[in-house]
């Protein structure tokens, strides 16, 4: 604490150029002050601490299943540690949620009639547009609507001979 108010002291025996005799050059001025404002700063930090911010970037891999429209958790997330685990106790659900917008649902209606293929086909899995949406805190982070393969409607391909 006394090297801090020493530091202290001495820049402002330099602004007020009460001490030593200042330089003319008021850059140089500029930059004694600048430094001794750091060295402040960081005797300071010993006793304030320190906060670190880091960005990192995360996937996630979510297989939605047809039928099933119920919120699942992609992850779990801490304001203090990010990322973390199952069980950490200070850490809240990421949830996913999809809302199918039914705009298949002629296809649907088309995919009914074939219960069992005869002829040689290949099978294709129109996707489904849904509402996607990941809530954290009961905050919608994000919304957005994307075709989902997993839920759409398995139509089949008939090649021509």
């Amino acid at each position: 604490v006394k090297l801090i108010q020493q530091i202290h002291q001495r820049r402002m025996d330099l602004i007020l150029a009460e001490d030593d005799p200042v330089p003319n050059n008021e850059k140089s001025v500029q930059w004694m002050i600048s430094q001794l404002r750091q060295k402040e700063e960081e005797f300071l930090q010993l006793f304030l601490g320190k906060t670190v911010t880091q960005t990192f970037e995360c996937s996630f891999v979510y297989t939605p299943f047809a039928g099933k429209n119920q919120p699942a958790e992609i992850f779990r997330f801490s304001p203090l540690r990010g990322i973390s685990a199952k069980n950490d106790p200070s850490a809240l659900p990421v949830y996913i949620t999809l809302e199918s917008t039914n705009t298949i649902t002629t296809l649907r209606d088309y995919q009914s009639l074939f219960t069992s293929f005869t002829a040689p086909a290949i099978l294709y899995r129109v996707p489904e547009v849904a509402g996607v949406s990941v809530i954290w805190n009961n905050r919608i982070l994000i919304r957005s609507r994307l075709p989902i393969y997993q839920i759409g409607a398995l139509v089949p391909w008939m090649p021509v001979e």
